[in-house]
């Protein structure tokens, strides 16, 4: 999954790159996910993880690109997607997973948080590792600030060129 994302994210931006487009990412993450399988156990959070996936993928695009990246940590690919629009898809996630429900195994309802944050071609990078670099940068100003929220990359080094 994660080497299917990075060959895609790479396609994606050589063609915004010759069409001298736009894309966007989203790099999310649960909020302190270990308390859940240190609570219900690892079934329990792989099951959320799977109900995590199919919200998300009800909120992108079929152009879009959904993967899990590692752990509870989770990649959106926006293709033809400026950083308002990733914001916006970003905070309607965080919103949608708030809200929704988890069953553990044991029948308790239980419910998560996400983090995310936002970066995009041209504007936070010009390839795709200072691109996903700035979209986590932006990811941990979310944790940082609090949790439960989406950060844009507001400190990259191409900010100040654009």
């Amino acid at each position: 999954n994660q080497r299917y994302f990075k060959q895609h994210f790479e396609l994606e931006l050589g063609r915004a790159q010759r069409r001298q487009g736009i894309l966007s990412l989203i790099v999310f993450d649960l909020d302190r996910f270990k308390n859940v399988n240190d609570s219900y156990g690892h079934l329990t959070g792989d099951q959320v993880l799977r109900e995590v996936s199919r919200v998300a993928r009800t909120m992108v695009r079929r152009t879009d690109l959904l993967a899990r990246i590692g752990g509870e940590e989770f990649a959106i690919l926006l293709p033809e997607s400026n950083k308002t629009d990733a914001l916006s898809v970003a905070d309607k996630l965080r919103l949608a997973i708030a809200e929704t429900e988890f069953e553990s195994r044991v029948g308790d309802q239980l419910r998560v948080t996400l983090s995310a944050g936002v970066a995009s071609y041209p504007f936070d990078g010009n390839e795709s590792t200072g691109i996903f670099e700035a979209a986590d940068r932006a990811l941990y100003r979310a944790k940082a600030d609090g949790r439960n929220r989406v950060c844009p990359e507001v400190d990259s080094a191409f900010a100040a060129v654009s």
